[in-house]
């Protein structure tokens, strides 16, 4: 079956210029809030605080807090899904390293991500990232991607919710990267709901290989949740075409929004 979106050129940005002196105001905020709420939060962690505790307390009003500074605002459609009870695997489009920030700024219920290991470099933040719980592992590394299935998979067990980038890396704004089937593999093991996201353009504001921030609205589309209940192996590449369309369906029409003007 043709897949449109395999074929999507990047979108331009919106052309705003970066002000050097404004982008390094900005980050230098970034850095004295990212170490306001990671150093307690890692105290915290050393004392035996619960990580689930931690994430949706402390990290969340930190994320918030970041997107204040950076100038960026959220919009949201359907995040009353977010809060559903049980078991639920977050899929997500990906293309900024604000998603991280993103995700810890909207979800209020205990909630892990399996995240790329290019994350543990950033100072404080990868080392708050892995002791709060989400998993930070290297995706060329089966051993790796496996253990941090394994790990996602008695979160789920728990009844927590796992966030997952199915296309593994960020890719530019407007486009939509080839999904792996991990994540996949994960919702027929485990049965639980999948919940497709699409973030429309977090990549204009930072794009990737970039530090120029532009501050500016990013909006997300929280789709209706996908029952997995009866996913099989041999079905699914049916599935992932299934997910694939859901998440693609509002940055589709986002496309046309950007292109007719």
């Amino acid at each position: 079956m043709n897949d449109p979106s395999a074929e999507w050129a990047p979108l331009p940005d919106d052309g705003r210029g970066v002000s050097a002196v404004m982008n390094v105001v900005r980050l230098a905020g970034f850095g004295a809030v990212l170490a306001a709420f990671t150093v307690p939060a890692l105290g915290l962690l050393a004392l035996g605080r619960d990580p689930a505790r931690v994430r949706a307390g402390w990290l969340r009003t930190g994320a918030r807090v970041e997107l204040s500074v950076l100038g960026i605002e959220l919009e949201v459609e359907g995040a009353e899904r977010l809060d559903q009870a049980g078991p639920l695997i977050l899929m997500a489009n990906h293309g900024s390293l604000l998603d991280v920030f993103l995700f810890g700024a909207l979800l209020r219920r205990p909630a892990r991500a399996l995240l790329r290991l290019e994350f543990a470099r950033i100072p404080l933040l990868g080392a708050v990232l892995t002791r709060s719980g989400h998993v930070l592992f290297d995706r060329e590394s089966p051993r790796a991607a496996a253990r941090a299935f394994e790990t996602a998979a008695a979160a789920l067990t728990q009844g927590d919710a796992v966030l997952v980038f199915p296309e593994g890396r960020r890719f530019p704004h407007g486009t939509l990267g080839p999904f792996k089937q991990g994540a996949f593999r994960l919702a027929v093991r485990s049965g639980a709901p999948v919940l497709p996201i699409t973030v429309l353009n977090g990549a204009a504001l930072l794009p990737p290989g970039t530090r120029a921030l532009r501050p500016g609205v990013v909006r997300i589309v929280v789709g209706e949740p996908i029952e997995t209940s009866g996913w099989t192996m041999p079905t699914l590449e049916a599935h992932v075409r299934q997910v694939r369309a859901a998440i693609a369906a509002p940055l589709a029409r986002y496309r046309d929004e950007i292109l007719r003007t």
